[in-house]
C-alpha cells in the first residue's frame, strides 16, 4: 500500500472495526485504486486526467493499494480476500456489447472480502 500521512492508520482501524462489528462469514466489497506505476500507458493517462478532476473537487486521490498488500492487510485484520477483480474482468464481463465505448475505470479493482 502506498499512503500519505495518518491515512495508513485510519485505513487499518477502519478494517478492524469493520471486523470486530460483524460476525464471521460477513461479507465487505469495495473498490480501490491501484498504485498509478502499475498501469499502462494509456491506462496512466486516462487516470492522471481523472485524478486531476478529482482533485479540483477537493476528492484528491492519496491512497493506493498494491493487491498482494491488500490481500494481507486483510487476513492481519480477520478477513479472507476471496475475490479481486480488475478492469479487464469488468469490461468483459460488464461492457463487452456496449458500443458507447463504457469501461471500466482503469487503475480501480473491487474486492470481496469474507470475515473469518
Amino acid at each position: 500500500m502506498r499512503w500519505k500521512g495518518a491515512q495508513a492508520a485510519i485505513a487499518f482501524a477502519t478494517l478492524a472495526r469493520i471486523r470486530a462489528s460483524v460476525p464471521a462469514g460477513s461479507e465487505l466489497i469495495f473498490d480501490y485504486p491501484i498504485p498509478l506505476d502499475q498501469l499502462d500507458p494509456e491506462s496512466l493517462a486516462i487516470a492522471r486526467i481523472k485524478n486531476a478532476g478529482l482533485a479540483r473537487t477537493a476528492e484528491p486521490r492519496i491512497t493506493t493499494y498494491d493487491p498482494p498488500d491488500l490481500a494481507r492487510a486483510l487476513a492481519d485484520r480477520g478477513f479472507a480476500l476471496i475475490g479481486d477483480v480488475g478492469p479487464a474482468d469488468l469490461d468483459a464481463r460488464y461492457c463487452t456489447a456496449r458500443r458507447d465505448g463504457l469501461r471500466g475505470n482503469p487503475e480501480n479493482r473491487i474486492a470481496h472480502a469474507r470475515a473469518v
